[in-house]
């Protein structure tokens, strides 16, 4: 089973329904040898603003050196945002492991009793305390999925509750007032535990004071001990000067827009502050870094800017609240395209009625998923004329085409109404930017390089390469007439050094040893005096000359085309494996080195930790003819714009669509 197979049986876990309660997770815990019990647990719960302090903390934390698991629900494009380590997501194969695991465990309950049987959220809850605690995380950040005290994420004993705030949601499960609302949530308080509270209401107030007082919690009201004395704000966060109890904290950067955030992320420097006086070592510069490197998307983000588009995925009436004070707020000169999509057990008609009168034009969809509630449906709660659009793709093709006719940038797009319409905006507008990343990208680098090969590389064209319709110029790779032994040799010689090293060190190489039967028998400290400007000269001799004679022996000097045989020959990783395919044999594959994947997570095509997980990922989204040009094209950009140090966003052609450089030319703007 593959990851995509194994996610399908987890999803299948949805038709045991929700389940409120602990003991099922408790018992799966238990086959699982309670991995939960040596984790140090920050406990969030809340109606609204939950993620947002988990990704502040979650910043903060690990800008102060700590190994960070974060567990947070739903998520916007793949499962595996659920289950963070220090801000990224895990692995898909971290994921495989953590179901294979659990499957056995799972199914042994059912059989043994049939009152046990595990939903989805019980099952991605004992995963989520399974991976941290063989990654070995210092703090895991446990959000709660609904109400508090029968969640299966109840079964923590945090060393910090938070309870971010209290609203009317969820109210068939919760109850239908303030009170009881607040009792469910007040139920993550532990004894002898902090609680860190940012509810305004009274009648929350005393529900959590009394628990609290009952438990012998230590209650901090952050509402009572925190304020903002300054604010300034525009559509990509705010900067704000806070009264603490610790003193005056200035200039803090939030880059998540939005008054309610400020809110957000008190409640979350509360936190810290509590966390420094259980021992933790969080300074004030790490504080304000941490806060201003915050990445919460689908929450009031910009998505783009070039039309503008802001994604908010709030989806109850105090959600709707803080987004009519956002617009009124930040674009009240603006003509606002709205696109709403919600699910079919929320209160739609509190929604509609807060947000309505908000837009000059509505767009009505539905989002991509079982509970969603259909686009005629919704339409009956809204008064004004209204466009009606099945599915979200052509709800945004839609609102982008109303756009077209203005010169002046004063037209947003705003989608809201649930996270799953988020959802499927961002995957329909990634498609969308995909495709403007590769026409730019081409337009600007027509010639491209490989390693071991000048940027520009025009002496290299291979001669009858067709010309490119798009652009109007010549295609070629830049490689060497067709050779996939220099591409490999090259390839391997590319590891850690800078590309102009490699290509001083190839051509020293190639002048010599230009076939795999000369460098196989090559005087060994010969070949390690050419490739000396490369670096750790001595293993890469030996890798290319062992890489050679295996050439000789076992192929007839002749370069694998297949994939697994590439990955056996030594030094060769998926990377280099790649490359060969692609510049030596022209077949699509994407080759993942150190630019593309640090362009495709700063872009936001990819959250991934290592250039494996870049692959797996882009090969997912990318449509296959753009397979072969990513790596030239992202080398080039690299090396020309989006530099590994100090990019030059200001400079890029791309930034509109890019998500740094989105942040960092509203940082560059305000200050």
């Amino acid at each position: 089973m593959n990851y995509d197979e194994h996610l399908e049986w987890l999803y299948d876990l949805q038709w045991h329904g929700m389940k409120l309660g602990l003991a099922n997770t408790e018992a799966l815990l238990a086959e699982l040898q309670n991995p939960h019990e040596g984790l140090k647990i920050i406990h969030v719960a809340g109606t609204n603003g939950k993620g947002s302090v988990c990704a502040i903390l979650t910043s903060v934390l690990v800008k102060a050196g700590y190994k960070v698991g974060t567990y947070t629900s739903p998520h916007l494009s793949d499962f595996t945002e659920r289950i963070a380590v220090n801000g990224i997501p895990v692995s898909e194969g971290d994921i495989v492991s953590s179901i294979k695991r659990i499957k056995p465990k799972i199914e042994k309950l059912a059989n043994r009793d049939d009152e046990i049987k595990c939903t989805f959220f019980e099952a991605t809850t004992a995963m989520a305390f399974d991976i941290f605690s063989r990654k070995k995380v210092d703090i895991a950040i446990m959000e709660v999925g609904m109400g508090g005290r029968l969640d299966s994420t109840n079964v923590a004993d945090p060393i910090i509750s938070v309870i971010t705030n209290i609203g009317l949601d969820h109210t068939q499960h919760l109850g239908d007032s303030i009170r009881d609302i607040a009792f469910e949530k007040a139920g993550i308080i532990k004894k002898n535990r902090p609680v860190i509270c940012g509810a305004r209401q009274a009648d929350a107030i005393d529900i959590i004071q009394k628990k609290a007082k009952k438990m012998g919690a230590g209650l901090t009201l952050v509402h009572d001990d925190y304020r903002a004395l300054r604010i300034e704000s525009d559509i990509f966060g705010s900067d704000i000067d806070i009264k603490t109890p610790n003193g005056i904290l200035k200039d803090i950067q939030i880059p998540l827009a939005g008054k309610h955030q400020i809110g957000n992320a008190m409640i979350a420097i509360a936190a810290i502050d509590k966390l420094v006086e259980l021992g933790y070592e969080i300074d004030q510069d790490v504080l304000h870094k941490g806060i201003e490197a915050t990445r919460w998307r689908g929450r009031l983000q910009v998505a783009r800017t070039s039309p503008l588009v802001i994604l908010d995925g709030t989806h109850n009436p105090p959600g709707a609240e803080a987004l009519k004070d956002f617009v009124l707020e930040e674009l009240a000169d603006k003509k606002i395209i709205g696109i709403i999509g919600m699910l079919e057990d929320k209160d739609a008609k509190g929604f509609v009625e807060k947000v309505e009168h908000l837009f000059d034009e509505i767009v009505i969809t539905a989002p991509d998923y079982h509970r969603a509630m259909l686009a005629e449906e919704l339409a009956e709660f809204i008064s004004m004329n209204s466009n009606i659009e099945k599915k979200m793709a052509s709800a945004l093709d839609r609102a982008l085409a109303m756009t077209e006719d203005d010169d002046y940038g004063n037209s947003v797009i705003l989608i809201t109404g649930s996270i799953f319409t988020a959802s499927d905006a961002l995957a329909h507008l990634d498609q969308l930017r995909i495709d403007i990343i590769f026409h730019e990208l081409k337009k600007a680098y027509p010639i491209g390089a490989f390693p071991g090969l000048e940027v520009g590389g025009n002496e290299t064209y291979k001669p009858g390469r067709e010309i490119d319709d798009e652009t109007g110029h010549e295609t070629t790779l830049g490689k060497r007439s067709g050779d996939a032994y220099n591409v490999l040799i090259s390839t391997i010689l590319s590891q850690r050094t800078r590309d102009q090293n490699t290509h001083i060190a190839s051509e020293n190489l190639f002048a010599v040893y230009d076939t795999p039967e000369k460098l196989a028998n090559a005087d060994p400290n010969e070949v390690e005096r050419l490739i000396k400007p490369a670096g750790f000269y001595v293993q890469k001799t030996k890798k290319i000359m062992d890489t050679a004679r295996i050439l000789v022996e076992k192929y007839d000097s002749q370069v694998p085309e297949d994939i697994d045989e590439l990955l056996d020959l030594p030094g060769v990783g998926r990377k280099t494996a790649n490359c060969v395919l692609v510049y030596g044999f022209e077949r699509p594959a994407i080759a993942v080195d150190t630019h593309v994947h640090r362009i495709s997570n700063l872009m936001g095509l990819v959250r991934s930790q290592v250039p494996d997980d870049t692959e797996i990922s882009l090969e997912r989204i990318l449509p296959k003819e753009y397979w072969i040009d990513i790596n030239r094209l992202l080398v080039r950009h690299g090396q020309e714009i989006c530099k590994p140090i100090n990019p030059q966003c200001g400079k890029c052609f791309l930034s509109h669509i890019c998500d740094t450089g989105i942040y960092r030319l509203s940082t560059l703007r305000s200050g």
